[in-house]
């Protein structure tokens, strides 16, 4: 091996008397050790040396061998890496070899020394008299907590002694005198010292020259804690503690250790008693050391501790379905275990004891009860010690009942079940009857219970019994079927659906199941047929039959092998008579006749109807009998003949109609109700029936009507025109009339034109003559206020008239009519306004260079504001002043000096104007320098303004020219500003998608040109549009429909500019498509798609009428909004559908659709709307053929579900007069186009009064009545070709005169003065339904029966 050698020359330090110390240091060089050698200094001695050194290791020693003599001494550790070494007993002037060894890892330095030679005895008295040298390399270290050794380095020269002191604080522990010269090292044992507490020592050097002293401090090695103990928190912590130890100490550690290796380690206070660790592992061993420091010394106590093992996870106990075996299992616990202990428990006895192999994490225990409940401790073990242990429960399944019966017992609603109690545990049964699987009853017994009873079933049901054997939550079940006695049909019927040789009978299904019937038919007790029916079936029929013939039919009800019965009776319906004929009629009779019925009949019923009301009481007829006259009957009207054969209670009709002649109307009247091209004919009911009336218009236009309408609208008339109409009254093939005559309005006049001339006081007033008949022209004329000032009357050949001598200023109305016959056509209202006059003495005058003034006096007439503009020569600046009628002068402000302006006041009178003009100049400004003089002359001054107007050029608003002229030098200046910004602008998307027009008010001063931007939102630059000065609008297209754009419009004069912003869009596309999906009464469903290529953001719902209509979102429920107004904004962008709810029935809505974008912004848009129209539903009532079709249906009625408009409410009828009633009444709560009016008299059913009115009125007088007769009125809604139900209410009119007063005035009563008389009396004889009562009239005369008075009241 190789190795390395170096000489140090005088290291640190020459030795004693100047001699050379060579040292050799041979080293291994394969590696660098831990425990390195790297001497630093060597001090020789006469007989003893000291070595120092460093090294890099943190736990090394080293010890210092002399090679002659082998003796050895340990080196200490002087401070962090430094060490020293004392060599003694020395052979003076002697070459020494010595050898350094790191006891840590082997590390070793070998080195010679050469000490100093003896001083003869000569010199030593006189070294003896001077002072001894100090001890040097002075150490005080602790050997153990009671012994302190303190080492030196003997001093140079000669001394006598050593003295050691040793202090506690400022106490002497020890006190010692050594003589050994040789002494370099002293041990010393007190009891007394306190361990870990900090001494110090001190060593004097005494000689006959005196003495010296070195001091050091030192520490005793302190104490290891006392008592410690481990305690196991659980499988995977534990806590260690002690008792503080003896003696001083600063500080604490801990450390955990698992074979040899350091796992943690931790600082503790100074008071810690104790410390826990976590997150062990458990099954395993670890050491604790808790560790004393003291300055650099440290004392340990050691413990050992096992974690027990850990529990098993996921610990289960299932029965796998099964009654007699429970399967266990768990997760492997962590750690290190050897074997898992398994015990199963029912309730605190031990049943299985089973230990098994740490592998395994299941096992099956069988032979175990059914519904059982059982406990199973698993518990995991290492090295004979045990973890906690874990639980779980389980229950084996219970075993099902035995031998179920069950029994209906013969009833329909009734079931009994029992049963054998099951094996095993069982702590209930649940009793489940079931239809279909679906549970109708369920009960819970006792264990101890082994029957139970349904009640309340449906007969003939087959029902599933399921008993269930409950053990905890585990069950088991068997299951049986039985069913219940059917029950028998319902009310079983027969009808004989109007056939002389069939029967239907029919019947209400009976309660509960069944399978089908059994329908037999019999007579006489005699079978005669016999069918069997689908359960589904309600009816049956027997064709075939005898007419008028009493069977019985029997039905019986079948439900597996059960069966119930019912029966009932029918007959067949009777034959008709044949050939039913009139033979003979007259206006007041009719004679009926007829064949006999072939078949059984009892007797005939002959009944006379009208509108199926009968008119006299039924007739019988022998049913021998083929004839039989009708008297007393209305003219023309037309009845119905009715003859029905009997048959026990069954019949069968035949009927004819017959028709009297009819009677003309009364009370025609024509009226043209205002209108040019229209007549209305109306008239009152002739007695009698009627069929329908025809009108005639002179005799070449006819239309005719129903009859129940008294009135006839004739249009396209000619105005002013007389007609002859004549009212047909129609019965079948007869008719009657009456005639009468009427005019329309005359037109009004055409194209009327006002013109007053400019400077004049009148005004021409023109038209074109009407259309139609017309005899002359009414006009005119009034004041504003529309007071009448003039009032002429023109032919009709003349077409204009001239009004002179106006008021100026002054609006007027001219009314024109035309006549035809008296009546007047209607008004034409034309306004002419006459020129207002201009103001007087204007003048115009320059109070500066910068300023005018313009005063004026008011003009004369009427006047509303007035107008001044001052403008220059070009006219390319001009400013404008508006006021009220007031105003009388007026300032301009910020003039060019020295320029020409014409100043133009204007008066103004509604839309017309008239001004005048005068024209004046500013001041110029003269600027002359204040020091020198010079001749200037002043170009713009008020002298000369109209000889120099013209030597400067005109200039815009944006450059200001200023010279100062002088008579050697004219210095001119431009100053040039920035253009102002346009105003007004304005940005209309025109319901337009893709397309924007800007427009705006061009602004004052020199505009060189425009330039438009449009950005989108981003900044990207759309597009951009350069425009001439002129331009003040601008079309941008090709945008995107409902997208926000930024708009830009920018003024430029030369080089500078000025722009204007506004934030705007396009409107968006409509929806691609709108409607209705389902429609109701009361709501509809509304569908739309969202349009495509647009930007948008809601939807705009909007309806035609203004009802409190809810709108519902149907894709998301509980969206929901109520409004009043028809307008409902929707938020979403995909197809969608949505409900509204709350519509009238029979009313029809106009439904629009609008996309909204930019909603909640000032820059909203919508597209264009969408429409969908709909009509919901009317509601629908039950009516009869009776009172909807009039139609008489004899021996049944047929019920018809006929949709109709709701009934009027709260009507009211009162006495208007002895032949008139007034009634009003509220609309009803649907839509609806008429109300028919009828009036009947009370007792005999006649028709007094028919009318049809429109929607809007509800108040009707009821005209041409009889006085004093009762009467009952019926209003009816119509919509469409539907009625509602009538509202009827029954009032009398008035009587015809006042009845008799049944005052009596008694003597005592009336009280009498000089010239009165006063009296009382009751008026209560008089009802109100007779009428209000207009007066009374008082007839006083004297005794003698003269009359004296007549009075009034």
């Amino acid at each position: 091996m190789p190795s390395l050698t170096t000489k140090l020359v005088s290291v640190n330090g020459t030795p004693t008397l100047g001699e050379t110390t060579v040292i050799t240091t041979t080293a291994s060089t394969s590696m660098l050790k831990q425990c390195q050698i790297n001497i630093s200094s060597v001090e020789v001695h006469l007989d003893y040396g000291v070595v120092m050194f460093r090294s890099p290791g943190l736990s090394c020693s080293f010890i210092i061998t002399e090679e002659d003599s082998r003796r050895s001494s340990r080196c200490s550790k002087e401070e962090q890496l430094v060490y020293s070494c004392v060599v003694m007993d020395l052979t003076p002037g002697a070459t020494n070899t010595l050898t350094i060894l790191s006891e840590s890892d082997g590390e070793r330095a070998n080195l010679t020394i050469h000490t100093r030679p003896n001083v003869t005895l000569t010199l030593y008295p006189l070294l003896r008299d001077t002072a001894p040298g100090r001890v040097s390399a002075l150490r005080l270290q602790a050997t153990d907590e009671r012994t302190l050794c303190l080492s030196w380095t003997p001093p140079r020269g000669f001394w006598d002694r050593y003295q050691m002191l040793l202090w506690d604080g400022t106490t002497v522990v020890e006190n010692r005198t050594l003589l050994a010269h040789t002494l370099s090292e002293f041990c010393l044992h007190n009891r007394t010292l306190v361990p870990g507490r900090n001494y110090r020592a001190a060593i004097q050097v005494e000689s006959a020259g005196g003495s010296t002293q070195e001091e050091c401090y030192g520490r005793a090695a302190p104490r290891s804690v006392r008592w410690l103990q481990v305690a196991l928190l659980s499988e995977s912590s534990l806590r260690v503690s002690w008792s503080p130890p003896e003696g001083e100490w600063q500080t604490l550690s801990a450390q955990l250790l698992i074979a040899d290796a350091l796992l943690e380690s931790r600082d503790l206070d100074h008071d810690a008693l104790s410390s826990s660790f976590q997150n062990l592992t458990p099954g395993h061993t670890y050491t604790i050391t808790v560790t004393t420091h003291s300055g650099g010394l440290s004392s340990s106590s050691h413990i050992g501790a096992t974690t027990p093992p850990a529990q098993v996870s996921g610990l289960q106990l299932s029965n796998l379905g099964r009654t007699d075996s429970l399967e266990v299992s768990w997760s492997p616990a962590v750690g290190r275990l050897d074997q898992y202990k398994v015990q199963l428990l029912q309730d605190s006895m031990v049943v299985r004891n089973l230990s098994v192999s740490h592998t395994q994490t299941q096992m099956l225990l069988t032979g175990l009860l059914p519904g059982t409940l059982y406990r199973a401790v698993v518990t995991t073990g290492h090295s004979s010690v045990f973890s906690k242990q874990m639980i779980a429960e389980g229950r084996t399944v219970p075993a099902v009942v035995r031998e179920v019966a069950v029994s209906n017992s013969g009833r329909m609603d009734f079931l009994s079940v029992s049963w054998r109690a099951a094996e095993g545990f069982v702590e209930g049964y649940t009793i489940v009857l079931s239809d279909r699987d679906h549970a109708v009853h369920t009960l819970a017994v006792s264990s101890l219970t082994t029957e139970c009873v349904f009640t309340s079933l449906v007969p003939g049901r087959l029902y599933s019994i399921t008993i269930s054997s409950r053990s905890g939550v585990f069950r088991n079940q068997t299951s049986v079927q039985q069913r219940t006695q059917p029950a028998a049909v319902q009310n079983p019927s027969t009808s004989h659906l109007a056939r002389e040789d069939l029967l239907r009978v029919y019947w209400r299904q009976p309660t509960g199941d069944f399978d089908h019937y059994e329908v037999s038919l019999t007579h006489t007790g005699v079978m005669q047929m016999n069918r069997s029916l689908h359960w589904s079936q309600s009816e049956c029929v027997f064709a075939g039959l005898v007419p008028g013939r009493l069977y019985t039919i029997t039905v019986s009800t079948h439900s597996g092998e059960l069966h119930a019965s019912s029966y009932t009776h029918g007959r067949t319906l009777p034959a008709a008579v044949q050939n039913l004929s009139i033979s003979a009629s007259g206006p007041e009779h009719l004679q009926v006749c007829w064949a006999a019925a072939p078949g059984d009949v009892d007797h005939y019923e002959l009944q006379l109807l009208f509108n199926d009301l009968k008119v006299f009481p039924t007739i019988t007829v022998s049913s021998s009998s083929t004839e039989y006259l009708l008297s007393s009957l209305t003219p023309g009207r037309l009845y119905k003949i009715l003859l029905s054969t009997f048959s026990g209670p069954n019949l069968r009709v035949r009927f004819i109609t017959a028709r009297t002649v009819p009677s003309s109307v009364q009370n025609l009247h024509i009226s043209n109700s205002g209108q040019k091209r229209e007549l209305r004919v109306s008239w009152t009911p002739g007695p009698g029936d009627v069929d329908r009336y025809t009108v005639l218009l002179d005799q070449t236009k006819q239309k005719s009507v129903p009859k129940h309408i008294n009135n006839l609208h004739f249009q396209d008339l000619e105005p002013g025109r007389q007609y002859s109409l004549t009212v047909l009254s129609i019965s079948g093939s007869l008719s009657s009339n009456c005639s009468s005559s009427g005019r329309t309005v005359p037109a009004p006049v055409n194209s009327v034109l006002v013109d007053s001339a400019m400077f004049s006081r009148s005004l021409v007033v023109s038209w074109q003559p009407p259309e139609g008949v017309f005899d002359c022209v009414y006009v005119q004329l009034r004041d504003e206020r529309g007071a009448l000032l003039e009032n002429i009357s023109q032919t009709h050949s003349l077409t204009q008239h001239h009004f002179s001598r106006l008021t100026p200023g002054q609006l007027y109305q001219i009314q024109i009519q035309s006549v035809s016959g008296g009546i007047q056509s209607d008004s034409r209202l034309a306004r002419g306004r006459i020129t207002p006059a201009p103001v007087r003495n204007l003048s115009a005058y320059s109070e500066s260079s910068r300023s005018v003034r313009v005063h004026w006096s008011p003009p004369l007439g009427v006047y509303d504001t007035f107008s001044v503009v001052l403008c220059d020569e070009e006219e390319s600046a001009c400013e404008q002043k508006s006021g009220a009628a007031e105003m009388q002068k007026c300032v301009f402000s910020n003039l060019q000096p020295g320029t020409r302006y014409r100043a133009l006041v204007q008066t103004h009178s509604g839309e017309k104007s008239n001004g005048t003009a005068v024209w004046t100049r500013t001041v110029q400004f003269s600027l002359v320098p204040s020091l020198e003089r010079h001749e200037h002359r002043d170009y713009l001054s008020p002298e000369a303004s109209s000889s120099s107007s013209g030597r400067f050029p005109s200039r815009s608003s944006s450059e200001v020219e200023a010279r100062v002229l002088h008579k050697e030098l004219t210095l001119s200046m431009f100053l040039f500003a920035a253009p102002a910004m346009v105003s007004s602008l304005h940005v209309d998307c025109r319901n337009n998608s893709e397309s924007l027009w800007l427009r705006w008010t061009r602004p004052e001063g020199e505009i060189s040109g425009y330039t438009v931007r449009i950005l989108d939102l981003n900044g990207h630059i759309h597009s951009t549009h350069t425009l001439p000065p002129e331009s003040v609008s601008q079309q941008v297209q090709g945008l995107w429909p409902g997208r926000e754009y930024w708009m830009l419009v920018l003024s430029h004069s030369k080089e500078l500019s000025s722009r204007v912003e506004m934030h705007t869009r396009t409107a968006p596309r409509p929806p691609l498509s709108f409607s209705s999906v389902e429609i109701s009464t009361s709501s509809v469903d509304l569908s739309w798609v969202p349009p495509d290529d647009s930007d948008f953001d809601d939807f705009q719902l909007q309806w035609s009428r203004a009802d409190q209509l809810l709108l519902i979102d149907s894709d998301q429920s509980g969206n929901s909004d109520e409004r009043g107004q028809g307008l409902r904004t929707t938020g979403g962008n995909s197809s969608r559908q949505w409900h509204l709810a709350g519509l009238f029935p029979g009313r029809r809505y106009q439904i629009s659709l609008r996309a909204v974008s930019g909603s909640g912004t000032n820059s909203t848009r919508y597209s264009e709307p969408v429409y969908s129209s709909i009509r919901t539903r009317e509601r629908s009532t039950a009516r009869t053929f009776l009172t909807s079709h009039r139609v008489r249906v004899v021996g049944y009625v047929c019920m018809l579900l006929s949709p109709g408009p709701s009934r009027v409410r709260r009507l009211h009828c009162r006495p208007q007069s002895p032949s008139s009633l007034s009634c009003s009444w509220s609309p009803p709560q649907s839509d609806f186009d008429w109300y028919t009016i009828e009036c009947t008299l009370e007792g005999s059913e006649e028709l007094a009064y028919s009318q049809r009115t429109p929607r809007g009125n509800t108040v009707h007088l009821i005209q041409a009545l009889q006085p004093h007769r009762k009467y009952t009125v019926t209003v009816t809604v119509l919509s469409g070709g539907l009625r509602s139900d009538g509202v009827q209410q029954s009032t009398s009119t008035m009587i015809d005169r006042p009845p008799l007063p049944g005052a009596h005035i008694e003597e005592s009563e009336v009280e009498l003065s000089r010239s009165t008389i006063l009296f009382h009396f009751n008026c209560s004889w008089f009802s109100d339904a007779n009428g209000a009562i207009r007066f009374f009239t008082i007839i006083v005369m004297e005794s003698s029966g003269a009359s004296l008075s007549l009075c009034a009241l």
